[in-house]
């Protein structure tokens, strides 16, 4: 894998080859077409996400395919030895595809057929989900909470478990924290349970946002196809720094 000596080694050359593997989902199994991609780009931000996939349709094999809301992920990593070492970054869901048909160019001397998939992370899928009950929703009896919230449950829920309840909505789910074997936790999470009102037609990005604000240590963090909690402490060795292209 990416933290193995051989690819530590490799990536203090001057000269090295990256390694970006792709695939998409078809029911439980993924669909490897890293021979496919022509090109990849790829932004990501504290609460989001998005990525540009190209791929050669050349023999019109993807066609048919049809690939909204499919799971995608793309691998980074670099060729050693011949081989490639690489892993996943968060997995992304396609939002929209188009088939691109392009003339012969500097780029594509005899023309090509490409399939564009368009990509999101979690948090900008579960934004795509919106609060769809006209009397909106009530947490833990906030002052309007109807039948509806009581059967629903949300008439009892953590700050955890609100989330939990958002992200399913998108069938998206809350695993385990990452620091489980940390004895480092947020009381808000597990033992707060705040009133609160969410509009119809609020999102469930801004919902989750809003919660997270409330808390003093927890962050909300892509791992995979879930989202987990990470609890930040002071004496972290890592820190996450984003910035723009222009700052690089």
């Amino acid at each position: 894998m990416r933290d193995n000596a051989t690819l530590r080694t490799e990536m203090a050359r001057q000269s090295v080859t990256p390694y970006v593997p792709c695939e998409y989902s078809d029911a439980a199994t993924w669909v490897d077409c890293r021979e496919r991609v022509e090109d990849i780009r790829y932004s990501l931000e504290p609460y989001g996400a998005l990525a540009t996939i190209e791929l050669n349709n050349h023999d019109k094999a993807l066609s048919a395919v049809n690939f909204r809301k499919r799971k995608a992920r793309i691998g980074t990593g670099l060729v050693v030895a011949d081989v490639g070492h690489y892993s996943w970054i968060p997995y992304l869901w396609c939002y929209a595809f188009r088939h691109l048909s392009i003339g012969r160019s500097d780029d594509y001397p005899n023309g090509a057929n490409i399939m564009r998939l368009h990509c999101e992370g979690a948090m900008n899928w579960i934004a795509r989900w919106h609060v769809d009950d006209i009397a909106g929703y009530h947490f833990n009896n906030e002052e309007g909470t109807t039948d509806a919230d009581r059967a629903a449950g949300r008439d009892n829920m953590t700050i955890r478990q609100i989330v939990a309840y958002i992200l399913a909505k998108q069938g998206i789910v809350l695993g385990s924290d990452y620091d489980a074997n940390v004895v480092i936790r947020d009381p808000h999470l597990d033992d707060w349970k705040p009133q609160m009102f969410c509009e119809v037609g609020e999102n469930g990005r801004k919902i989750i946002r809003d919660l997270l604000k409330q808390t003093s240590r927890a962050m909300l963090m892509p791992y995979e196809d879930q989202m987990r909690f990470r609890v930040v402490a002071d004496a972290d060795v890592l820190d996450y720094v984003y910035v723009t292209p222009s700052e690089l």
